[in-house]
């Protein structure tokens, strides 16, 4: 455990140094590369163009005459994990909806609840042996068990799509794939045809949410010092002893923060 935080602590040190540059939302617009391969790594992105404090991660939306990108970063451990069990959503909202056109969004990754603990437990395994003699073979095989457990992509308001859960593999042409570094980062990047889009011109909103693991909250009693000992009833993720409420300890708010759901909205005009 004290490995993995010291590797945890070296990894985000950086990522703060890097982040202080960018602003919170990309609201520019970006001329997707001319080679786009989606296979979770950064190599063709260049420099990310915002870093969102709320859900720690680093992103770049971007575009092609006929395409619209997107590729998520993170390097904390703990929104990785979150990341893993919920997935990432993305939600294009065209600005102009005089015909009721709805939202569109698509979820990716949907792990196999069958693989989720065998994949959370390689990719801590790579955090903890990130320099190591054997950090590219635990890397190799974090990222043969991530790719054997994503099997398909959750697709809303999508254009000429029906189903609400398309194979990774479709003949849509919405692409999708996420992957881990050596050092435990992992990125996440999406593909989606403008066509499948509700667009009504050159811009619209989106929003970039990363979904925690879906909990039910019971009540439950808790001691509260201001209450002079009383216990009193308050919110409590089952099966994760989340407190959620004003009474929270840090590091029971740290926990609140990696378990729920965090995101994010802004403006972005197709690059020409």
């Amino acid at each position: 455990m004290k490995k993995i935080t010291s590797t945890i602590f070296a990894i985000l040190v950086f990522a703060g140094v890097s982040a202080q540059k960018l602003p919170n939302v990309q609201q520019s617009s970006v001329k997707a590369p001319a080679i786009v391969k989606i296979d979770g790594k950064a190599d063709e992105w260049g420099a990310f163009k915002a870093f969102n404090a709320a859900t720690d991660a680093f992103y770049s939306l971007a575009n092609s005459e006929n395409r619209l990108y997107l590729i998520v970063q993170t390097a904390n451990y703990n929104i990785t994990n979150k990341v893993t069990r919920g997935g990432l959503t993305l939600t294009v909202n065209a600005n102009a909806q005089k015909d009721g056109a709805p939202a569109s969004s698509i979820t990716f990754p949907l792990i196999e609840p069958a693989e989720l603990r065998g994949i959370v437990q390689s990719m801590r395994d790579v955090m903890e042996n990130s320099s190591a003699g054997d950090a590219d073979a635990l890397t190799l095989a974090a990222n043969k068990k991530l790719a054997g457990g994503i099997k398909l992509i959750k697709a809303s308001g999508l254009k000429n799509v029906s189903d609400s859960l398309i194979s990774i593999y479709n003949e849509q042409g919405i692409k999708a794939a996420a992957a881990l570094s050596q050092k435990g980062i992992l990125t996440c990047e999406f593909e989606i045809p403008l066509t499948l889009l509700n667009l009504r011109g050159d811009q619209f909103s989106y929003n970039i949410k990363l979904n925690g693991p879906k909990l039910r909250p019971v009540q439950v009693p808790v001691y509260i010092p201001e209450l002079e000992g009383n216990k009193a009833p308050v919110n409590v993720f089952k099966g994760q002893g989340v407190v959620a409420g004003k009474d929270m300890t840090r590091q029971q708010a740290e926990m609140v923060a990696t378990t729920l759901s965090t995101d994010f909205s802004a403006e972005y005009k197709l690059a020409k």
